[in-house]
């Protein structure tokens, strides 16, 4: 028995659209203050309103627990969260049986690096050195310093070029007898640039590495194959694609794909103890909802991604030419042509971006490059940009549900603030002063 809740997603849906629409009616500025246009999808996206028609009943009716498969409740939940997992390989390019579940692209990244680790660590292995990029999440930084402190082994933090990619030339030079791992993330959450996963996955391959890339901002928006990129590990979560908070997984490279006198096949030490869920990996029982929700967004994508990019790519066009036209001195962060065109991630000289999102706030919800004003993003300083465009940094993040009328919204009511900033710069005008007097 199932629950038929079939449209409430749709029907909420709709109503958040009308909202929308009076967001950007001039003529309506009270319901735009109470709640502004969100151009954030690098933070979070909303739940497509089909993954959460598909969601809804397991929340109500069809509650079974998926590891009690004694009665019909469990058997329901069990057969739905592997109906999700096969809508996640499909996507990857993977087998089922390589996506293990769990709350998202943190626990995964550290399941990777720590269990990868603490595995050859206690093996006494050899292999002790990682190596990855001086602009990774946090999440991927941090564990690498935990691992150095917890097991001594050498991490090298490489540099990037000023794009945000990683030289694959570097990458071969750096790479020794002892590297372990090579980590990297398929899409940056900031600046938006795109690794040739590729290239680097069959240098990894051909020198016996591991490879590992933190797919968050990546998984349906990119076309991602585990099997021609040689990815040995990938980690994903579900609301940087349209699926709730709380969701993600790990692709571990199952043994049968791995050729012989190359490497071994990988090992991970779990994080988690107890019941032995998902192959031992990640104890625990599953929330069948979430895992639905996941898969249903991952098989939305594989149908819609193509179209989703076109739109999303004439949409990057029409605020890149406008804001390049009728602003000054404005610089693109991250590669122009390698790139999610879902972020637009770009810098003001002569203007701190703090000073742009309090005039915006109320209006607009997108993301300061620079959350401390004290210094600029760690992201572009990998890219050694310069400070005086690194402190004016935004990064404004659309996606398949963002409208022509909304971008319009933005450039009318962010390139006014712009200018009437720079109004008051006084470094600004000394600048202009000087030039006209020249």
């Amino acid at each position: 028995m199932m629950l038929r809740q079939k449209n409430i997603g749709y029907s909420l849906f709709q109503q958040l659209r009308r909202a929308k629409c009076s967001q950007i009616d001039k003529q309506n500025s009270t319901d735009a203050l109470k709640r502004p246009l969100y151009l954030d999808m690098q933070a979070t996206t909303p739940i497509d309103f089909r993954v959460l028609d598909k969601m809804l009943p397991y929340l109500t009716v069809d509650y079974g627990n998926p590891h009690s498969k004694s009665h019909l409740y469990g058997v329901n939940s069990s057969s739905i969260v592997e109906e999700a997992r096969e809508n996640i390989a499909q996507l990857l390019n993977a087998e089922p049986s390589e996506i293990v579940f769990n709350s998202g692209a943190t626990e995964s990244n550290n399941t990777a690096l720590l269990g990868l680790s603490e595995h050859h660590f206690n093996n006494k292995s050899i292999k002790n050195h990682i190596i990855t990029t001086t602009m990774e999440h946090k999440t991927v930084l941090e564990a690498c310093k935990y691992i150095q402190k917890r097991f001594g082994f050498n991490v090298t933090f490489m540099d990037v070029d000023e794009y945000g990619r990683v030289d694959i030339n570097k990458l071969s030079q750096i790479i020794n007898e002892k590297t372990l791992l090579f980590s990297v993330m398929s899409l940056n959450n900031e600046v938006g640039v795109i690794q040739d996963l590729e290239s680097l996955g069959a240098l990894c391959e051909e020198r016996g590495v591991y490879f590992h890339t933190d797919a968050a901002q990546a998984i349906g928006k990119i076309p991602l194959d585990v099997r021609k990129m040689n990815i040995d590990l990938m980690s994903f979560t579900g609301h940087k694609v349209f699926a709730p908070k709380g969701t993600g997984g790990l692709f571990i490279r199952d043994k049968k794909q791995y050729k012989k006198n190359n490497k071994p096949a990988i090992q991970l030490a779990p994080l988690i103890h107890g019941g032995g869920q998902e192959r031992g990996m990640r104890s625990g029982t599953l929330s069948p909802p979430m895992v639905i929700a996941l898969g249903e967004a991952c098989k939305i994508a594989q149908r819609e991604m193509e179209n989703d990019n076109q739109h999303i790519k004439k949409l990057y066009e029409r605020m890149y030419e406008r804001i390049f036209r009728e602003v000054p001195f404005v610089k693109l962060n991250g590669h122009p042509v390698h790139r999610y065109f879902g972020n637009l991630n770009i810098s003001f000289k002569y203007i701190f971006s703090g000073d742009i999102m309090n005039e915006i706030k109320n209006k607009i919800a997108f993301s300061a490059g620079a959350a401390c004003l004290d210094e600029p993003s760690y992201v572009l300083q990998a890219l050694h940009v310069d400070e005086s465009y690194a402190f004016g940094a935004i990064r404004i993040g659309i996606g398949r549900f963002t409208t022509q009328e909304e971008v319009d919204y933005l450039l009318d009511t962010l390139i006014p603030i712009v200018n009437n900033l720079r109004q008051k710069n006084k470094v600004y005008q000394q600048h202009f002063a000087k030039q006209n007097n020249q």
